[in-house]
């Protein structure tokens, strides 16, 4: 079941590892060819993926606290449906033994001659 919170948490996890390719490239450039611009593309990977970090820990929190919120009302709601089918099998085992006592009332009054 997806949630908007999970999907947020999805999308900015995607954007996380995709960054963290890049910075895997820049710094593969950065070791082959050494200079000012290389490192400034490592040093820009690396500020991303610290912004994206703090990201990724908040959107993972608010969608732990929905998916738990989630998981409450299930519960709830299977509780409510557990007692519902609780009280139409006792209602329909109190109707099977008036009806089978009622029969059986009948049953021994009637000569069977």
């Amino acid at each position: 079941m997806s949630t908007p919170e999970l999907d947020k948490y999805k999308k900015t996890y995607s954007e996380f590892v995709e960054e963290i390719v890049y910075l895997h490239n820049a710094h593969l450039t950065y070791t082959k060819k050494l200079g000012r611009e290389t490192g400034f593309a490592v040093r820009k990977h690396i500020k991303k993926i610290i912004k994206l970090q703090k990201e990724l820990h908040k959107t993972s929190v608010a969608a732990f606290v929905e998916h738990r919120a989630n998981n409450k009302i299930r519960r709830e709601m299977s509780i409510k449906h557990r007692d519902i089918v609780k009280k139409i099998m006792q209602e329909k085992k109190a109707k099977t033994n008036l009806e089978n006592k009622n029969g059986n009332d009948n049953k021994s009054t009637t000569d069977p001659i």
